[in-house]
């Protein structure tokens, strides 16, 4: 099991590098190219994306053929649009995407983001006049009843960190995320960081290695593979990974050592750290090392299976085709067409086919302007308050039983619903200090009530109107155990016929 884990470690890195590093005149010139781009301090973005599923087998759609139906013709009818301008300088974006139709060209605005540096302001309206317009009355109702007038939702720098909080449980982290939101010039800092490592991979560890799929012509630079192709890349650059994965291990520990404390810190975002990454490295190299040849051999007989006629009939038609040119108006363009197509081995029955384009346009502009807007804003505290009261009226409206009746003997239970309705089954019951307790998600479950831990105070609480209601419980293999006493705190009636040792929740 652990070689097999070192071994999918491995993959991951060589396949992070894989299509992007190599050190040929032509590879250098597309990555100083995309460099330039990315240096530009104040930028415009146009791009159109679409997606096209032309067929998929009934099989992998079975029971969901509506749904399905519906999510195609609008992959099929419509492309999206994105329009962004971005001042790095001053933290400024707008930031516009539209649903254009495929058949008329006709571009609706479905979503506008727009930060000054201090506040996001994200326009909604049109996107969910969009939602409303596929009809679900369900959903229709409750855009309405949540966002009657409101056209626009804002959030600070505040709010922001505190949803980072949320997410990461790390005041430091959340603080730097934060920043990057708001201070484009920090994120752009940071992805130059990046990119310096990135170039420092192919100077100092790949500088002998070549891909041999980017062709240059007129500094357009072009990379066109089949399926088999990719294979036969990422089979290549394995091997040449696996022969220098002493320097790959030496560089990467010595490119985290030079890492900033911002850079430092946003490690942990990814639960690493300078030492565990280092020591990660490390396994990895002598695991490699140990089981170079195993490894070749794996790669090797992988991509021996791709040279089977069978490979080709299944993935016929399966391509990728990119571009990236610099145009005489100093605008960087990108294209990309995506082809796949898999057909069923056996019975030669095609499967799936499907299509993916796009089309960017990088260029420099002068300024970007932003309309702060005065009227209809709803804040993030304010669509906070919105989300718990939805949440606090669909846990009203859950199917709870009116009664329940658990024997501490053996754990059987059985709740009683309206309408006669019955659920029965067994809880694990723990005796503790001569005193019966309940396991309290599991009686949380049935009872329909949302049980959270509050990790600072170790304890399990519930809120219900706004409030929460703190629960004893004990701890017991990662088990929280209460007294049945407790769901009175809760609003419950709790009655314990001591000869028949049941106790009657209601």
């Amino acid at each position: 099991m652990k070689l097999k884990k070192n071994f999918s470690l491995a993959l991951a890195i060589i396949m992070l590098v894989s299509l992007l590093t190599g050190c040929s005149s032509a590879e250098w010139g597309f990555f100083n190219l995309s460099q330039e781009a990315s240096a530009l301090e104040k930028y415009q973005v146009t791009a159109e994306m679409g997606l096209s599923l032309d067929h998929i087998d009934s099989e992998l759609i079975a029971g969901q053929t509506e749904e399905f139906a519906k999510v195609q013709s609008i992959l099929n009818n419509y492309n999206l649009v994105m329009d962004c301008k971005v001042d790095t300088i001053d933290s400024k974006l707008n930031f516009t995407y539209y649903i254009k139709d495929k058949n008329t060209a006709e571009q609706k605005e479905v979503l506008n983001l727009q930060s000054d540096g201090n506040k996001i302001y994200i326009k909604v309206d049109d996107l969910f006049n969009f939602i409303k317009s596929f009809g679900n009355e369900e959903v229709n109702r409750n855009i309405d009843q949540a966002f009657a007038n409101v056209q626009y939702i804002s959030i600070d720098r505040e709010e922001m960190k505190d949803i980072l909080k949320d997410a990461y449980d790390n005041e430091v982290i959340a603080e730097q995320m934060t920043r990057i939101y708001f201070d484009f010039g920090s994120f752009t800092e940071q992805n130059r960081a990046w990119q310096d490592i990135y170039k420092g991979l192919m100077e100092e560890v790949y500088d002998e290695y070549e891909m041999g799929i980017i062709k240059e012509d007129n500094n357009k630079y072009t990379v066109s593979l089949t399926l088999q192709d990719a294979v036969n890349v990422f089979a290549s650059f394995a091997h040449y990974t696996i022969d220098h994965i002493e320097e790959l291990g030496a560089y990467l520990k010595e490119s985290v050592s030079n890492l900033n404390d911002v850079q430092t810190q946003l490690l942990s975002i990814y639960e690493l750290d300078v030492d565990s990454f280092n020591s990660t490295i490390d396994n990895l190299v002598k695991n490699v090392q140990e089981n170079k040849e195993l490894y070749k051999s794996q790669i090797d007989f992988a991509t021996l299976s791709t040279e089977n006629p069978t490979f080709d009939s299944m993935w016929e038609g399966t391509q990728f085709d990119y571009s990236f040119r610099k145009t005489k108006d100093n605008a960087y363009v990108a294209d990309l067409n995506a082809k796949i197509n898999y057909n069923d081995p056996v019975t030669a029955k095609n499967v799936l086919k499907a299509s993916f384009t796009l089309k960017e346009t990088i260029k420099a502009i002068d300024s970007v302007t932003i309309v702060a807007p005065t009227e209809n804003v709803l804040t993030m505290a304010e669509l906070m308050q919105i989300d718990k009261a939805f949440n606090e009226a669909a846990m009203m409206n859950i199917d709870k039983p009116i009664s329940l009746n658990v024997d501490l003997d053996n754990g059987y239970y059985i709740s009683s619903y309206t309408e006669g309705k019955k659920e029965e089954g067994k809880l694990n019951i723990k005796v503790i200090d001569s005193a019966s307790y309940l396991p309290l998600r599991d009686i949380g479950n049935v009872l329909g009530e949302n049980i959270t831990w509050d990790n600072a105070k170790k304890q399990p609480y519930v809120s219900k109107n706004g409030t929460t209601i703190y629960l004893k419980a004990r701890l017991i293999d990662g088990t929280s155990y209460i007294p049945s006493r407790e769901f009175e705190k809760l609003g419950y009636k709790v009655i314990w016929d001591a000869k028949s040792n049941i106790v009657h929740i209601q």
